[in-house]
């Protein structure tokens, strides 16, 4: 395993190559290239209010063709996941037991490309809860 990319509030570091010095596993991949296989694991404080999704994360880039990635969470308990590739869009929802205010949650997406799978995982740290 191999973390490319770590953020929090105050820092965010991205490298395609790892950010270990040492992670040889994107070291043939160029720079721009697309994960076939990979995780995407987010740790956030769910504060959604009614009627107001929390935005988790949404990341949009415009650069030679569209594509983008969302993560909203309602405070009905309902995750939702968005990816863009060009004219492409894939969505996947979750839904979950609603958490209550200030709950730490877990959200990952593990995605395999060639296979054709991929799996949206959300775990309360706080209640002990997981949804797939």
């Amino acid at each position: 395993m191999s973390w490319i990319g770590l953020s929090d509030l105050q820092v965010a570091a991205f490298d395609p190559a790892g950010i270990s010095a040492h992670s040889p596993m994107f070291s043939d991949a160029p720079a721009d290239g697309i994960l076939a296989v990979g995780t995407l694991l987010i740790e956030a404080l769910f504060s959604a209010q009614p009627r107001m999704p929390q935005r988790v994360l949404r990341y949009e880039h415009r650069d030679g063709w569209l594509r983008g990635l969302s993560i909203t969470l309602t405070a009905e308990g309902e995750l939702t996941l968005e990816m863009r590739q060009g004219d492409a869009v894939s969505c996947a929802r979750l839904n979950i037991t609603v958490p209550p205010i200030e709950t730490r949650l877990r959200i990952s997406y593990c995605w395999n490309a060639p296979g054709r799978h991929a799996v949206l995982t959300v775990e309360n740290l706080d209640q002990e809860l997981l949804h797939q």
